[in-house]
């Protein structure tokens, strides 16, 4: 056996696994798919596990056990071999893999079959896009572009592109306390609106190559707190000023999903369009 596989499969305790003894087993790497709805994340959500599979003796099954990874940088399997009989190049499933069991299989009376489970979830809309909208990166930057015209632009700043690629993430609901001006009429100031306002956001990040490039937030409710009104005011202080943020967590319904009209493509997120693509 040989212990060459794990500096390969992800973020293992390499110094626990020094005095080991293990290798990954050719059937390593089976994946499967499934379609899934979860309202506590993107409604429509694409779940991908894989199956790692590991040989080590008896003796070495805790050390093993102890050092894999919950969350691999990027998970990676064998690939099985070319046909000139050299080894093919690992296969890359990527990040955002949780481990989920790792269940252990005596084949012998010293060894010892490792299987370990692996899986993804992703929301639907990220994985499958409608016909014509194509998201493609070069040197760092990513366009998305709908049917023949670019409509967005993100540059991660890093000059190349990674295995990541464009991800959407459910991030924590957001109250904001807040205090609203808006004027009652046309004439210069006179009569101005004082609100005092808690609303509800649900946000959604947007990443490329684990880089923020853009948070897309959508309002889902509203309270009004307190009211006045004031005879005169300060052109300048129309607008909104918001106090203080609370972050509430992120179990709550957003579902995340494309629809295509004629020429035009939107994303909607939590029932409201967040892009909106017209050619």
């Amino acid at each position: 056996m040989t212990t060459s596989m794990y500096k390969n499969l992800g973020s293992f305790n390499e110094k626990e696994l020094m005095s080991a003894d293990y290798v990954e087993s050719p059937e390593s790497g089976q994946a499967g798919y499934g379609r899934i709805y979860d309202s506590t994340q993107f409604g429509w959500t694409r779940r991908t596990t894989v199956r790692i599979v590991l040989n080590c003796w008896k003796s070495d099954l805790k050390t093993v056990l102890d050092a894999l990874p919950t969350n691999p940088t990027n998970l990676t399997s064998v690939a099985g071999k070319n046909s000139d009989g050299t080894e093919a190049t690992r296969l890359q499933w990527g990040a955002g893999y949780e481990l989920k069991d790792a269940r252990p299989q005596y084949i012998s009376p010293s060894i010892v079959k490792l299987s370990c489970t692996y899986s993804k979830d992703a929301a639907e809309a990220q994985d499958v896009k409608p016909d014509e909208l194509t998201i493609v990166c070069s040197a760092g930057v990513y366009t998305v572009r709908w049917q023949t015209v670019v409509f967005k632009t993100f540059d991660t700043g890093t000059g190349v592109c990674g295995t990541t690629g464009l991800v959407f993430t459910k991030s924590n609901q957001e109250k904001r306390r807040c205090t609203v001006t808006t004027a009652d009429d046309e004439t210069p100031h006179v009569n101005m609106t004082v609100q005092n306002k808690d609303r509800w956001y649900n946000v959604l990040k947007v990443y490329c190559d684990s880089v923020l490039t853009e948070t897309l937030s959508v309002l889902t409710k509203e309270i009004v707190t307190g009211t006045e009104t004031t005879s005169t005011y300060d052109a300048a202080e129309i607008g909104e000023v918001v106090h203080e943020t609370t972050y509430l967590g992120t179990i709550y319904a957003a579902d995340l999903y494309w629809a295509v009209s004629g020429n035009q493509v939107r994303l909607y997120w939590s029932g409201a369009a967040v892009w909106d693509f017209e050619n």
